[in-house]
């Protein structure tokens, strides 16, 4: 029964350290370049426009963007917030490595941004105090109804 739980603890462990890299751009040097995972937030639909099929997986997808300001389209599902064509729009800094999270800011309802040098082993992971230094700004959803609301329609 104890190696049992050991063998479970490992695969745990392997899971979150496998990260896929999908870069959008490759004529993009990796210098002008930012990352963003989005495991907690749902399916990201379009990027600044273009459809893309980017879609959370059993183990954590991080996609490489041109750096700048970005115009990305969720299928939300995040806990209690779900929506379809949800739009945000982020100025991605080069060489950062940007994690979202659902939440709440000055009445708006939108997505946490943090972020992470590229190399840090730590991106995306912590305590929520540590995750909590991290934070780099606010995206508010810009299409959907805004307030203390728990359910977000399209």
């Amino acid at each position: 029964m104890k190696n049992l739980f050991v063998l479970i603890g490992i695969s745990v462990l392997l899971f979150f350290s496998c990260k896929t890299l999908v870069t959008f751009d490759e004529s993009i040097p990796e210098e002008k370049t930012a990352r963003i995972m989005f495991q907690n937030v749902g399916d990201i639909i379009s990027y600044n426009g273009i459809p893309v099929k980017w879609k959370r997986g059993f183990a954590l997808n991080v996609y490489q963007i041109p750096a700048g300001e970005t115009t990305l389209e969720f299928d939300l599902d995040a806990r209690n917030y779900f929506g379809k064509n949800i739009l945000i729009k982020y100025d991605f800094q080069p060489q950062k490595e940007y994690y979202f999270d659902v939440g709440n800011k000055d009445n708006m309802t939108g997505l946490l941004v943090y972020a992470w040098e590229y190399g840090d082993k730590t991106a995306g992971s912590g305590t929520p105090k540590q995750i909590q230094s991290h934070y780099a700004g606010f995206a508010p959803f810009l299409n959907t109804r805004q307030g203390n609301q728990k359910l977000v329609l399209d």
